[in-house]
């Protein structure tokens, strides 16, 4: 039992320094971390258990679509040394990771319009949203269950005409979002 403590506590340990290598090279190219990037590839053999057996966990805390391992170097990455090898950040944005970023975005205004309405977590709220991109609505209704669910809304959000006396605006990449709620 206790090997496998230890493997864990190795694992955990490469985590945490492929985590904040993460970090770091989201620093430095201007990447926020409620962004999702597409992937982060880890290189180095010591690396190719922990990827493979925390991945999930990987994945969910350097906010990337996928985790991978490899052996050799991908070109054109940038990337961030670690102990006994390197991380690489694709940080290419298709239509996917810019509507995720902007439903982040959108989900983030409306929770801080929340909070500056003095409102708390329990109290659930109705939700309209809609923004000045087609694609982008059309994003959101496929999404209407995880807003309502991240903003606190009592039924899925509604994606078209704003109602609610408290508003959240706000503009990403070029793409307007506005929100309105009232206190269900």
């Amino acid at each position: 039992a206790s090997e496998k403590n230890e493997d864990l506590e190795e694992m955990m340990k490469q985590a945490v320094e492929v985590y904040e290598a993460s970090n770091s090279l989201r620093k430095e190219k201007n990447i926020k971390l409620r962004w999702p990037v597409k992937r982060v590839i880890v290189i180095g053999k010591e690396y190719k258990k922990t990827v493979k057996e925390l991945n999930d966990l990987l994945a969910r805390q350097l906010n990337a679509l996928a985790v991978e391992y490899s052996e050799e170097k991908p070109a054109g990455l940038a990337s961030k040394e670690l102990k006994n090898g390197a991380i690489y950040l694709d940080d290419s944005k298709d239509e996917e990771i810019i509507n995720l970023s902007l439903l982040r975005e959108a989900i983030r205004a409306v929770q801080a319009s929340r909070k500056e309405s003095g409102l708390v977590v329990s109290q659930k709220i109705s939700l309209t949203i809609n923004s000045s991109d087609e694609k982008f609505n059309a994003f959101l209704k496929e999404n209407a269950e995880k807003l309502a669910q991240e903003t606190g809304a009592a039924l899925k959000a509604t994606i078209g005409v704003l109602k609610g006396k408290n508003k959240a605006e706000l503009e990403v990449e070029g793409v307007k979002i506005s929100a309105a709620y009232d206190v269900s």
